[in-house]
């Protein structure tokens, strides 16, 4: 996916200074609130973001970060070549000429292993406030970040990304509307490297 959005990218240092407290006060603000145990055990867990180099021009976007006993930790992709699901993501990137100028990022930042506990949150009517607000904060950075291209590996972020949208659809739920952006196909020789791939898709964001 290409990203048009015409947004004045800023420096990592507007990263760490805006977003982590956003994130932090946002955990802070939904923590206790879940009436489901399972969401609730998952806030209490606290949240652990990558530090993206905002004015990278290739974003890869991951869903959330899995879940393990280590104290929680905020992490740069370049430092995770040889981490479990990081080093399948380097070795993608592995023949790119500009590897310094991609970067990673979650949509969501709590910890759990299982991406289904997403639409438990969803099926929550607090717990939906929650991945609205978290979803208008990623959203907010990826579109400072104003990368060139964005690639999504996951079904899941991919669905948070708009692909499946129908705005039309009788029932809310059904509409995957979520960040809301639009896509339209593009001239696939121009990415002749992905035709033997499967399941690939490269679309624009208008």
């Amino acid at each position: 996916m290409i990203n048009e959005i015409s947004i004045i990218p800023v420096t990592m240092e507007n990263f760490e200074n805006k977003y982590i407290h956003l994130i932090a006060d946002l955990f802070n603000l939904y923590k206790g609130k879940m009436q489901n145990p399972e969401l609730k055990q998952v806030l209490e867990r606290c949240c652990v973001t990558s530090l993206p180099d905002l004015n990278a021009d290739t974003l890869i976007c991951g869903i959330n970060p899995s879940y393990n006993n280590k104290c929680p930790e905020n992490f740069k992709f370049s430092d995770l070549k040889n981490a479990p699901y990081f080093s399948t993501l380097h070795d993608i990137i592995s023949d790119c000429k500009s590897k310094d100028s991609i970067e990673y990022i979650d949509l969501f930042c709590f910890r759990h292993t299982d991406q289904k506990i997403i639409w438990q949150f969803t099926e929550d009517p607090i717990g939906l406030e929650f991945i609205v607000e978290h979803l208008k904060i990623t959203q907010q950075i990826i579109e400072e970040m104003h990368p060139k291209t964005i690639l999504v590996f996951n079904r899941t972020a991919a669905i948070f990304f708009g692909v499946n949208a129908n705005p039309n659809a009788d029932e809310p739920e059904k509409r995957n509307i979520w960040m809301g952006y639009k896509f339209s196909g593009i001239n696939a020789d121009k990415y002749s490297e992905l035709k033997d791939l499967p399941n690939v898709e490269v679309k624009k964001i208008v």
